[in-house]
């Protein structure tokens, strides 16, 4: 969520926020990410591909420390 919250300062096109549990997705996309991925089929990096822009894509890893 801080990687959001941290990019919409440099005012992307576009915000893909990408995991595995839908209520942080949901979280995501009232914050302003434009679109959401979950993860949990392992098709992630499909959908990245598939987002329309014309734009080169910056990404920030996420690391989950949770467990």
């Amino acid at each position: 969520m801080a990687a959001l919250l941290i990019a919409q300062f440099y005012s992307p096109a576009e915000i893909i926020m990408i995991d595995l549990d839908d209520n942080r997705l949901k979280v995501a996309k009232r914050f302003g990410a434009t679109a959401i991925v979950n993860a949990t089929d392992g098709k992630a990096a499909e959908a990245r591909k598939t987002t329309p822009t014309s734009r080169k894509r910056d990404i920030a890893p996420h690391e989950d420390n949770s467990g």
